[in-house]
């Protein structure tokens, strides 16, 4: 859509940090999608020594859907009334034209968390209705309660000059939808050996339940079917440490799948070439196996940046999809003319089709300026 205008004000004034900003959309010929107002506040004020609370407000007057405006309203806190005990806390709640509001639309979190370098413990419960709908935001799944935990256990050994530290990590989680039938059950272990030079090594160990409703596309022609299902899958993780030339990690994973089986290789890595350009590669495959059908999916996408000078940059990142049949490239370059002041330049792209190549869905130039007024 395109933006007609807008401001952002922001800053910090003794203990408070503020931000406020309003854009206005304008309409497109041929699409049913009107003028829009768009405007989101924050506020957070330090309390004690290491705490926080705060207020969050967004409202925009016409909703994605047409049907009229939608607004949010929340408040948090960040408390750590001691060096190793910290507490997360949230209510929000949105309301929009005929939608009740009330307890199922809204959204809360309270988690507990006690951390040492040796013992790592969390609590945490998470609530979500089914009309809670942040219409400047957006939720992974809806109306669910979720519960859940981790230790940590992470000795250092003497007389072991390579090993730096081991880490143990239990961690479990629940989903139940409102009648306290279970959703979603997943346990995750990890096992870890992070050595002198910065490199490490994991394994880790999952076992997921899921009871699915409804079942859901894996490609245009597989689909799994709704039912329960219970998988565990392991895990083999390579991490090279950030000094070197190369750096990044490489993961195996392997097990069951709603009912089959999946097996995925990734790869992230930097490469500093020189002081002024680097790449990373990422690169992403699976191979899928369930009663529907197979599936394979590649992802693969390369980010380059060279630096001009140090207040300007250009980056390039062009990524391919198997699944979606996409590929997508973006050029960016930056300049700080001024402190907090920015000029933008961003040319994208996106190619669809059976070779990623032969349809093209999209291609924008678009150049944003800034500049930062300090007052």
């Amino acid at each position: 859509m395109p933006i007609l205008g807008g401001a952002r004000l922001h800053g910090r004034a003794g203990a408070y940090t503020m931000g406020l900003l309003n854009i206005q959309t304008g309409e497109v010929p041929g699409l049913d999608v009107d003028t829009t107002n768009f405007s989101a506040f924050r506020l957070k004020r330090d309390v004690f020594s290491r705490s926080n609370v705060g207020v969050i407000a967004t409202h925009r007057n016409i909703s994605a859907d047409g049907s009229g405006a939608n607004s949010l309203l929340g408040v948090d806190g960040v408390f750590n009334p001691t060096e190793h005990i910290r507490v997360n806390t949230f209510y929000m709640a949105t309301s929009e034209p005929g939608v009740e509001t009330g307890h199922r639309a809204a959204s809360y979190l309270g988690k507990f968390t006690y951390d040492t370098d040796l013992f790592d413990v969390s609590a945490e419960r998470l609530y979500l209705g089914e009309d809670f709908n942040p219409g400047m935001g957006f939720v992974y799944r809806r109306d669910f309660t979720k519960n859940g935990g981790s230790v940590q256990f992470a000795p250092r050994p003497r007389g072991v000059d390579a090993i730096r530290q081991f880490q143990f990590k239990l961690e479990g989680n629940q989903y139940d939808r409102p009648t306290g039938e279970m959703e979603t059950r997943e346990y995750n272990f990890l096992g870890r050996v992070i050595f002198e030079t910065s490199d490490d090594i994991a394994v880790t160990r999952s076992v997921t339940e899921e009871q699915l409703l409804e079942g859901f596309p894996l490609s245009s022609e597989v689909d799994v079917p709704a039912g329960s299902y219970r998988f565990q899958r392991t895990g083999i993780l390579i991490w090279f440490g950030t000094h070197r030339p190369v750096s990044g990690y490489l993961r195996y994973e392997f097990g069951d799948f709603f009912g089959g089986t999946r097996r995925e290789v990734s790869y992230w890595g930097r490469a500093e070439v020189n002081r002024r350009f680097s790449m990373e590669p990422n690169l992403s495959l699976n191979w899928i196996e369930v009663p529907g059908g197979k599936v394979q999916a590649q992802v693969t996408r390369l980010r380059a940046t060279y630096t001009v000078s140090p207040h300007s940059f250009v980056g390039a990142l062009v990524q391919y999809n198997s699944a979606a049949r996409l590929i997508s490239a973006n050029v960016r370059f930056r300049w700080e003319y001024s402190p907090g002041s920015d000029l933008f330049v961003v040319f994208s792209t996106n190619r669809d089709g059976d070779d990623g190549l032969s349809g093209l869905t999209d291609r924008a130039l678009v150049v944003k300026f800034t500049r930062l007024f300090r007052f």
